[in-house]
């Protein structure tokens, strides 16, 4: 009698996990081949199914906060309106997304994306060498927790602009394709969006001139 799971004449042993992780693999490389055929895109890995992921994520926050919102009263859901709704979607879409990458980094390093390309791949590589890749990623991961917790949201936008940028320069600009193009455009414009939902406590430093209000000054004090 032969026991369950048992080698038969030197066979390799059944691995139920690996085998789950190949088929959940095939069934996303499915999904995202039907997603991209569906908008005309090329590649196949344009929208991914973390894409997908981080959308659903956004649209759950949204139903959180549209309940707490009419339970408030009507008043409270015409207030924010359909703009404001849109906002927090874009904010917890870019939030998990932020998270995940810089968590990501600390626990699977070994599954990090290496870039190849002639001039983005040894600047990635410096940035690693100098410390500066960690640095990114450790504020890419505190701006996801504030953006998703809802607090300080204005200050990790503000944060979060510079790897923006430079995510957006380097994939748009310096080594483009359909993927690359998407995902450095998407960094880039839903921070922005970010910015101006919260312009208003920008407002003032954009005046000419300010007078100076150091932070040993008390505050209320002319």
């Amino acid at each position: 009698m032969i026991a369950r799971g048992a080698c038969v004449h030197g066979a390799a042993p059944f691995n139920v996990e690996k085998a789950l992780r190949q088929a959940a693999l095939r069934g996303a490389s499915r999904v995202e081949e039907s997603l991209n055929q569906f908008f005309g895109l090329d590649m196949r890995s344009v929208i991914t199914v973390r894409d997908v992921g981080w959308a659903l994520f956004g649209l759950g926050a949204v139903a959180v906060f549209w309940q707490i919102d009419k339970r408030k009263g009507a008043e409270a859901v015409a207030r924010r309106g359909a703009l404001g709704y849109f906002v927090i979607w874009l904010q917890y879409f870019f939030g998990i997304h932020a998270l995940f990458s810089g968590a990501n980094y600390f626990l699977n390093p070994e599954r990090q994306m290496v870039l190849t390309h002639e001039l983005t791949g040894p600047f990635q590589a410096a940035l690693d060498a100098l410390g500066l890749f960690a640095v990114v990623k450790v504020i890419e991961t505190v701006v996801g927790l504030c953006l998703i917790l809802n607090i300080f949201v204005p200050l990790a936008a503000i944060f979060e602009m510079p790897v923006s940028v430079v995510i957006f320069y380097l994939s748009v600009i310096v080594d483009p394709d359909q993927r690359s193009i998407w995902t450095g455009s998407k960094e880039l414009i839903i921070n922005v969006v970010l910015l101006l939902a919260y312009f208003g406590y920008f407002r003032p430093i954009f005046r000419l001139k300010l007078e100076w209000r150091p932070i040993w000054r008390k505050f209320g004090a002319e």
